[in-house]
């Protein structure tokens, strides 16, 4: 019996019971064959699960339609970016289709504000910190929200990145504040506010840094848990507690090693602050891996190890500013925080 009639069926079995429903997904044998949902998919649904088991079915709808509205809007900003508008003698066509649609969604998107959100209140005073600086800060506005904590996919967070669950929430918190109540940043939210002073080649810069997808950073979105890395890595107090968010941001592709061009994705940061041109910014990738690599020979087949790196930030301080990585905390001789 396929997955979603075992459903139906045990739905239609008995009365309507919106727990029990709930539960029965989520004991399915085998599981819903979906794609994998998107983190801010997971936020979504959490949310959704516990309102409608408290009864507030309107407000459960409108959270899982912005949810979805975002999603189609994301898609299509990605498909429309794959399109090969010179070799493909449809892509014209088809740039158009999307491009209406977006429009459309657009719209939809702009009539579906979640009802759970006051806006977010315009800043009064405007900093003039660096990009990186301005993450880290404390935002202290909160979200007036009806909406309850999605606490499983953020308990689960809390223990991927090992981080207290107080900081996860309070992080959820300004997530929620700075997107104007979205399960996703988009860029547009993102540059008013802690990417707002500083120069549109610089926002850009750190755009691509900070959104790890590729076809999200394209689409214009980010989502919390790339939110989560970047503000733990700005805000970490030391290299121990910094590590781990900073080497997410550089081995993009979760392959388990440094490559040269993953250095210079990071590093066009330091192209666009510091004027450095293309030549001077590999001299630079060039010299980093060799002070890595000091004491062994470099091997053909793969880059710098996560160990390789950790040892040469603690033991190199002319590294450190390179890779925008933190003091580590045995330096004062006193302990800020964990490996």
């Amino acid at each position: 019996m396929p997955a979603y009639q075992q459903l139906i069926d045990e739905e239609d079995s008995a009365p309507f019971n919106p727990s029990a429903r709930w539960e029965a997904v989520d004991r399915l044998d085998p599981p819903l064959a979906f794609v994998a949902p998107t983190l801010s998919q997971r936020l979504a649904f959490e949310m959704a699960r516990q309102l409608e088991k408290r009864g507030e079915f309107k407000l459960a709808a409108g959270v899982l339609s912005h949810a979805l509205a975002e999603e189609a809007l994301r898609v299509n900003r990605q498909i429309n970016g794959k399109l090969d508008l010179m070799l493909d003698p449809d892509a014209p066509f088809h740039s158009k289709s999307i491009a209406d649609m977006l429009s459309s969604q657009h719209t939809l998107l702009e009539a579906l504000h979640s009802p759970a959100f006051a806006p977010p209140p315009h800043p009064a005073t405007r900093s003039t910190c660096r990009a990186l600086a301005r993450c880290s800060a404390c935002l202290s506005c909160r979200p007036t929200s009806q909406l309850p904590s999605p606490d499983k996919p953020l308990r689960e967070l809390a223990e991927r990145w090992r981080i207290e669950e107080r900081q996860v929430q309070a992080l959820w918190a300004d997530f929620l504040r700075l997107s104007g109540g979205s399960l996703s940043l988009s860029k547009a939210r993102a540059k008013a506010s802690f990417l707002g002073d500083v120069s549109e080649l610089m926002r850009q810069a750190v755009w691509d840094v900070a959104v790890l997808d590729p076809d999200a950073a394209s689409s214009g979105f980010m989502d919390f848990e790339e939110f989560l890395i970047f503000r733990s890595f700005a805000s970490a107090p030391c290299l121990e507690v910094q590590f781990r968010f900073l080497w997410a941001l550089y081995d993009r592709d979760q392959s388990g090693h440094l490559t040269a061009e993953d250095l210079y994705h990071v590093w066009q940061i330091h192209k666009v602050s510091l004027g450095w041109d293309e030549e001077y910014t590999q001299g630079w990738v060039d010299h980093a891996r060799r002070a890595v690599y000091t004491g062994r020979r470099e091997p053909s087949n793969r880059g710098i190890s996560p160990d390789e790196l950790r040892k040469a930030l603690m033991q190199r301080a002319d590294l450190r500013p390179l890779f925008m990585a933190k003091e580590p905390n045995n330096l004062g001789g006193t302990k800020r925080g964990v490996v």
